[in-house]
């Protein structure tokens, strides 16, 4: 009862709340140019923000395509696999959390890589220390870092993400949205919406602050050669040995 009251004052946005607005800015904020690769975006959230502004965006996941995306742009298949395009073809790919539940992560990588153009963008979410049943990789803001160089990323841009979310989230979100309906009315809910992301943003270089929660972070890099990962383990053990 009390959810069908809430939507008739706020009708139902897939970027209602801290977590999904969050997310759902940076990507849209920091895409490059066309054609866009989404990658498990089963809720369709990312797909129904770059689809009327790019001729061509792409969707993939493993499970079947819900309708919602257009015939000849759902890819339904595992990103651990070869792609069916042709290298550089993307100008941007985004990956939101995934990568903790791929088994061959630095496959995947290296294979978007592959089909991201020179000049693209690769963005990317994941959770850190999130030990979790599907999650085969628990990832540190450094075993990231690692895993993205050896794959042939380069990072610039790494924002952290948790104790607004976490602290806020969606209840406070809701109840601040309804206590503020009078001045705002239907826009109280993106509005307050907005506010915790600004909040989330004057913290996004602080891992400590985050990290009292389950700490997340949002990534933009760009390709670069791939060094192997065995030269520095070697000169390592032969200065240990």
């Amino acid at each position: 009862m009390v959810k069908l009251l809430f939507r008739r004052l706020f009708p139902r946005s897939k970027t209602d709340f801290p977590i999904a607005y969050i997310a759902n800015r940076f990507f849209t904020t920091r895409a490059g140019k066309g054609p866009v690769l989404i990658i498990g975006d089963h809720l369709n959230r990312e797909y129904e923000s770059f689809r009327d502004k790019f001729p061509e965006v792409y969707s993939l996941d493993i499970v079947p395509n819900n309708g919602r995306v257009k015939e000849g742009y759902y890819i339904q298949q595992s990103i651990e696999d070869p792609l069916k395009f042709k290298d550089g073809h993307f100008g941007t790919i985004i990956m939101g959390e995934v990568i903790e539940n791929l088994w061959r992560d630095r496959d995947a990588l290296i294979e978007l890589r592959r089909v991201l153009s020179d000049d693209g963008v690769f963005l990317l979410s994941l959770e850190f220390y999130a030990d979790e049943p599907l999650h085969y990789h628990i990832y540190s803001p450094g075993s990231i870092e690692l895993l993205l160089h050896y794959s042939g990323f380069e990072i610039e841009e790494m924002r952290y993400s948790g104790l607004i979310p976490k602290m806020i989230g969606t209840k406070v979100t809701g109840l601040m949205a309804v206590l503020l309906y009078p001045f705002l009315g239907k826009n109280a809910l993106k509005k307050f919406t907005g506010f915790t992301g600004f909040l989330d943003g004057l913290l996004s270089q602080s891992k400590s602050l985050n990290g009292i929660f389950e700490m997340s972070a949002y990534v933009k890099a760009r390709k670069a050669a791939i060094p192997s990962p065995l030269e520095p383990q070697v000169e390592y053990y032969e200065k240990v040995f």
